[in-house]
C-alpha cells in the first residue's frame, strides 16, 4: 500500500472492502473501522496493549461454548448489550425502557410463601425493602382488556370468578406451575403431577368446549392414568418441547386441545386431595411443537 500512514490508513482500508457485500454491512463495517481507528488515536494504544487485548479475547474465546458465551458477558459488562436491546426496543411514547434479563436470572426459580425473603443468610440490623409495581399505559391508565386475578386457583371461588371476569367460559388453560424440587426424581415427578392433575381439574371447570389445557410436565411426560383421564376429556392429547427451551432443559408440556364439555368428565378430579401440592414456581412458554402422546 502507497501512501499509507496515520492519516491516511482509515480511507485505504475502508476503500479494501469487497464491492459486492450488503449495503448494511458496509455500512456497519465503515462505522466501526473509522470509530477503531479514531479510539487508537485518541488513546495512544501501544503495541503491547493491543496484543493484550487480542489475547484477552482469545482466552475469552478458549472458555466459551454453546452454554456460555463470554463475548456477551463481555457485551454486558461494557453496556453494549443493553444498549443494543435499547436501539432495538425503542422508547415510542413514553413507555418503560427495555432490558435484558440480569445475572440473577434462574430458570424454574423456587416460589416462596408470601412475605419470605429470598436472601438465606441473616444480618445483624437487616431491613426488608419492599417492591411493588403496576402495569399502565403511558398515560397511566390501566391496560384495556387485561384483569389480573391474583388468587388460589385451587380456591372453591376461583372458577365463579374466572367466568365472570371472562364474562363465560375460557378458551384456554395455561399451567406453567412446577414444584419446588428436592433431588428425589420420583418425589418430584409426583409433585409436579399433582400440580398437573390440579390444573386438570381447574381447566375441567372453566373451558368451553373446544377449549384448550397445557400444562408443564417435564421430562417423562404426563402419567398415563392422567393422560387417559385428559383424553376423556379432550379430543387430543400430546407432548411437546418449546423451541425456546435450553436442549439440556427438561422442560416439556402436556397439550389437550377439544375439551369435550363438562358433561364427558369420567372422573371428578378431587382439588383437595393435591392441597399438599402448593409450591410451585413459573418460567417462560413459548410456541410448541408436535409430539403424540
Amino acid at each position: 500500500m502507497l501512501n499509507v500512514n496515520k492519516d491516511t490508513i482509515t480511507d485505504h482500508v475502508i476503500a479494501a472492502l469487497s464491492p459486492d457485500i450488503p449495503d448494511r454491512n458496509r455500512q456497519i463495517m465503515t462505522s466501526l473501522i473509522r470509530h477503531m481507528h479514531a479510539f487508537c488515536k485518541e488513546v495512544d494504544l501501544t503495541f503491547a496493549e493491543w496484543f493484550a487485548a487480542c489475547e484477552f479475547l482469545r482466552r475469552a474465546g478458549d472458555i466459551s461454548d454453546e452454554k456460555r458465551n463470554e463475548f456477551i458477558l463481555i457485551a454486558d459488562i461494557l453496556g453494549v448489550e443493553v444498549l443494543v436491546d435499547m436501539l432495538d426496543h425503542r422508547v415510542t411514547d413514553g413507555e418503560s425502557e427495555s432490558t435484558v434479563l440480569g445475572p440473577f436470572y434462574r430458570e424454574n426459580p423456587p416460589v416462596l410463601p408470601k412475605g419470605a425473603s429470598i436472601i438465606k443468610k441473616t444480618f445483624d440490623n437487616a431491613q426488608t425493602v419492599k417492591v411493588s409495581g403496576r402495569i399502565s399505559d403511558t398515560a397511566g391508565r390501566p391496560i384495556e382488556g387485561v384483569t389480573i386475578l391474583q388468587m388460589d386457583f385451587m380456591d372453591d371461588a376461583a372458577p365463579d370468578r374466572l367466568t365472570e371476569a371472562l364474562s363465560g367460559a375460557a378458551d384456554l388453560v395455561l399451567s406453567d406451575m412446577a414444584a419446588n424440587t428436592v433431588g428425589h426424581q420420583q418425589t418430584d415427578h409426583l409433585r409436579t403431577m399433582a400440580l398437573v392433575e390440579a390444573g386438570l381439574a381447574f381447566a375441567i371447570d372453566v373451558l368451553r368446549p373446544g377449549g384448550a389445557f397445557v400444562a408443564k410436565v417435564f421430562a417423562g411426560g404426563a402419567d398415563a392414568e392422567l393422560v387417559a383421564e385428559m383424553k376423556r376429556n379432550f379430543t387430543t392429547v400430546k407432548h411437546a418441547k418449546p423451541p425456546a427451551s435450553r436442549k439440556d432443559s427438561s422442560e416439556w408440556y402436556v397439550i389437550a386441545q377439544g375439551f369435550k364439555g363438562a358433561g364427558s368428565k369420567a372422573v371428578d378430579l378431587d382439588r383437595d386431595a393435591r392441597a399438599s401440592a402448593d409450591d410451585t414456581s413459573a418460567d417462560g412458554m413459548s410456541e410448541v411443537g408436535d409430539g403424540e402422546v
